[in-house]
């Protein structure tokens, strides 16, 4: 698998809700999503099914694996699960067995306004797999203090590709050895394929979209290698 950069820029979504750091894993997707938002990690492919993990602050949350055939094919949920955390660490492997592209994804439930920060982790079990593949995605609805999420960027990452239905805001970022944040890349808009550059001393990178309009927005954002 592709080895991806270690994504302690999420600690801080941690932090700002009092979520124990020791807990995040390091590969992790956040975000704070506000009610009827559904966010998604991009696709692992494994031909022994994927080992999940989750949690936020105020559940319960819907969290749901999906699995295709192809790395962009149709996908089936084939795990759904109402609670505030997934914390025993299950391996989930699609019934028919064989080679499958899997997806994970968090949805917030809630209609009283309150925005979920959701913390969660996919990781492959097949040695031979392929991580990081495609984008993930976003549909944030709109809300008073926005909603935003952060994805896992993929080590060597030399291009930045986004896509949104209306304009929000994209950033990446990244923190030095030294404990300092700098900016990558901050753009607003709905497109984006551009080259970009991720200085060889940052030790963390994220990748993160942020809902700065006043209307649903379907989003989804993809570091490449090429």
């Amino acid at each position: 698998m592709r080895r991806r950069i270690t994504v302690l820029a999420l600690a801080l979504v941690a932090g700002l809700i009092g979520v124990a750091l020791v807990a995040v894993p390091a590969q992790a997707d956040a975000g704070w999503i506000p009610p009827g938002s559904t966010v998604c990690t991009d696709r692992t492919g494994s031909g022994a099914g994927v080992v999940i993990h989750a949690t936020n602050n105020n559940g319960p949350a819907v969290w749901t694996v999906r699995a295709s055939s192809t790395a962009g094919g149709a996908e089936t949920e084939i795990f759904r699960r109402v609670t505030a955390d997934i914390d025993t660490y299950p391996t989930i492997i699609h019934p028919d067995g064989g080679f499958r592209f899997y997806r994970m994804c968090a949805t917030n439930p809630r209609t009283d306004g309150f925005r979920m920060v959701v913390i969660f982790n996919m990781t492959g079990k097949d040695p031979a797999g392929q991580a990081g593949v495609g984008p993930h995605t976003a549909v944030l609805t709109p809300h008073v203090s926005g909603g935003n999420f952060c994805g896992g960027v993929i080590s060597g990452a030399r291009r930045f590709v986004a896509s949104s239905d209306v304009p929000v805001r994209f950033k990446i970022s990244g923190v030095d050895q030294d404990d300092q944040t700098r900016t990558i890349l901050d753009v607003t808009g709905t497109a984006f394929d551009q080259p970009i550059t991720v200085p060889p001393d940052l030790v963390a990178v994220s990748a993160c979209v942020y809902n700065t309009s006043r209307a649903k927005a379907t989003t989804s954002f993809d570091l490449r290698t090429t």
